[in-house]
């Protein structure tokens, strides 16, 4: 049997957190490149399931390069955060995580207002 694919276009605005010091940008930025690197963990089980493959280009992060990169934020993150900011950093990062956190439970919304009944 064929499966019949709904295509709906919706719109959800987030609100992202703003960094306003070197240790707000390091708290926003670890969310982000931190989330390359549980990607890099999705991906790997997604290519031990077995066929069909389930596309896996948006979790694969930087490829190759994302430990790299990884690595790269944290000397960026030690060189330019001083201590007196890690509260900040720390804050930051909290309220980064609680930003997407509400954006995916409004798609969520959203998308089961969209399936059938």
């Amino acid at each position: 049997p064929k499966m019949k694919i709904a295509i709906v276009q919706y719109t959800v605005s987030i609100s992202l957190p703003t960094p306003d010091s070197v240790g707000a940008l390091v708290g926003l930025l670890y969310t982000l490149e931190g989330a390359t690197q549980g990607g890099q963990y999705i991906a790997r089980n997604l290519h031990q399931l077995p066929p069909p493959q389930l596309p896996s280009t948006f979790f694969d992060g930087y490829g190759a390069h994302t430990a790299a990169r990884w690595q790269e934020f944290w000397d960026f993150a030690q060189a330019n955060c001083p201590s007196a900011e890690h509260t900040l950093a720390i804050s930051s990062a909290t309220a980064m995580f609680e930003a997407i956190g509400q954006h995916l439970d409004a798609c969520l919304v959203l998308l089961k207002k969209t399936e059938p009944d």
